[in-house]
């Protein structure tokens, strides 16, 4: 094994979002529909900001499809021990707990809004390498699964 191959493979493949998503991340993605085909692209564009007061990480993030929709997610994002995170969303709302699974990725599960009707979001972050991560989210409605979404997104490094 090379001397690059080792060092790929001594690397912490572990998720930490509080390292991820501070400062800047850029990436592009894919929706698609049950049938596996493309329904639409977007970039993605992150700015992640520590709040010490609130001893949390603020993300303001943007998503920009080909069709024209943008959508807005502001999160809130502070430790709750033991690889578990509690996460808000502006319009899902607070006290989502996520966490850490043990393959090192970070999972959340919520709902945009807090109908129960609503659609769940399923999203899975791995990392790939030390500033690439693989999001792949299943976007469900009453437990049926409707779009699936990927995108790599790149940490910024200032």
């Amino acid at each position: 094994m090379g001397l690059r191959a080792r060092e790929r493979h001594s690397h912490d493949f572990t998720f930490r979002p509080e390292v991820f998503f501070l400062g800047r991340t850029e990436g592009s993605g894919i929706d698609r529909d049950l049938l596996g085909r493309t329904t639409r692209r977007c970039t993605i564009c992150t700015e992640g900001v520590m709040r010490t007061s609130m001893s949390a990480i603020c993300v303001d993030e943007v998503i920009t499809y080909d069709d024209g929709e943008v959508q807005r997610w502001r999160w809130v994002l502070s430790g709750a021990g033991d690889g578990r995170y509690l996460v808000a969303e502006a319009q899902a709302g607070s006290g989502h707990m996520v966490e850490r699974r043990g393959d090192g990725d970070f999972v959340v599960s919520f709902r945009r809004t807090r109908d129960w009707i609503s659609q769940r979001h399923m999203t899975r972050y791995t990392m790939l390498d030390e500033f690439v991560s693989l999001e792949s989210t299943t976007v469900s409605f009453l437990g049926i699964p409707r779009t699936m979404f990927t995108a790599i997104r790149r940490r910024i490094a200032d």
